[in-house]
């Protein structure tokens, strides 16, 4: 897949949700955003959209030093999954091993598709 004028426009998005999640000062942030907006000013459009992506996560992972961008985020929806979770047991007891293993199915499901960074993208 090649780059479009909408992928560039996203990786802008995408870099300023990424740097709200990171504290720092406004002049370290600016740092970034020049940076990556210098890398997309000369973007080759035949790059693949993840291409892009992964370039703007090293850069802010190496200039904040931060191995998981979207931890805060994770954890967040971790703990509030859990709670659910626990109320959705109960009811998964009370069913039949089929609509049990149904059940877990979409959970897992659901667990798969979820991705903090794009947005907009319909699945």
């Amino acid at each position: 897949m090649q780059s479009s004028l909408e992928c560039v426009r996203c990786a802008i998005d995408g870099t300023f949700r990424m740097l709200e999640n990171i504290k720092s000062t406004d002049k370290e942030k600016e740092i970034i955003i020049k940076t990556i907006l210098n890398h997309l000013s000369t973007l080759d459009m035949t790059t693949p959209p993840v291409e892009t992506s992964m370039y703007i996560h090293r850069i802010i992972k190496k200039a904040f030093k931060i191995e998981d961008i979207y931890k805060q985020t994770k954890q967040k929806a971790n703990k509030e999954m859990q709670i659910y979770m626990q109320k959705a047991i109960k009811t998964i007891n009370k069913t039949t091993k089929y609509e049990q293993l149904f059940e877990l199915i979409q959970y897992s499901a659901a667990g798969n598709i979820i991705d903090f960074g794009p947005r907009g993208h319909k699945i």
